[in-house]
């Protein structure tokens, strides 16, 4: 499982069921590809939030091998300080500074054209869907800026309102929650992501199997999502949904 830098760091919770169900944690650092997000603005800061995470994490069995940036290198100098750190904090275990492997596999290839109507307002969306007849095998949402990775205009977005039916079932020592979820806005609602959590606790319940997540609708789009926890991590609890935005 790779822990990327655009999602949260796992949390305790997450670390002790990979190491109780044999996950292999590929832990990233906080850099997301140069063509995504700025270089870090303070690289000591960057390093000694990365010495913190190490200590907390190094003695889960789970940790694979951590990885310096997604699709790219570390600048210099936070690369000489990774590799410092993690020969003194977790020698040993593998490090590689970038998940992009120069192999054919892991190569693009331009297929289509893309051809752009005029009078786009600042930012605006795109999805790319492929289809084998009538089944959908991949679908893809997109933000695209008039000016290149200018983003800046979605927060103008009001608040979503999304309407949300949830249902639950139970077999086999195996909860399946399906949720439905449809935006009732005349806006797009981005990033939606739905949560298992303990009905009364409110914890979150890992692991957790979702059909999708963080996904974007557009205006009266709706769709569904399937969760499925086991019985013994919902800790005699019935699972609930959360949804955020």
């Amino acid at each position: 499982m790779d822990i990327e830098p655009r999602t949260e760091k796992g949390d305790e919770a997450f670390f002790e069921a990979c190491n109780r169900h044999g996950v292999m944690v590929w832990q990233d650092f906080w850099l997301a590809n140069p063509w995504d997000g700025p270089e870090p603005f303070d690289n000591g800061l960057f390093l000694d939030d990365m010495r913190d995470l190490i200590l907390r994490i190094r003695n889960h069995a789970s940790i694979g091998l951590y990885c310096g940036r997604n699709e790219g290198n570390p600048p210099k100098p936070l690369e000489d300080g990774i590799r410092k750190t993690l020969g003194e904090l977790h020698p040993g275990l593998h490090y590689i500074p970038n998940s992009a492997f120069n192999s054919a596999e892991d190569s693009t290839l331009s297929c289509i054209t893309m051809e752009y109507p005029l009078g786009f307002t600042p930012v605006h969306f795109l999805r790319l869907t492929l289809t084998r007849g009538a089944e959908t095998l991949s679908s893809n949402f997109y933000l695209r800026g008039l000016e290149e990775n200018n983003h800046r205009a979605i927060r103008q977005l009001p608040k979503p309102k999304v309407n949300t039916n949830a249902s639950l079932e139970h077999k086999d020592n195996l909860w399946r929650l399906t949720t439905e979820l449809r935006n009732d806005a005349a806006w797009p609602a981005l990033m939606i992501r739905v949560k298992a959590v303990r009905e009364k606790s409110g914890d979150r319940i890992l692991p957790a199997l979702y059909s999708d997540n963080y996904i974007s609708l557009m205006p009266g789009e709706h769709r569904t999502i399937v969760t499925e926890v086991k019985e013994a991590d919902a800790r005699g609890e019935k699972p609930a949904i959360v949804v955020g935005a």
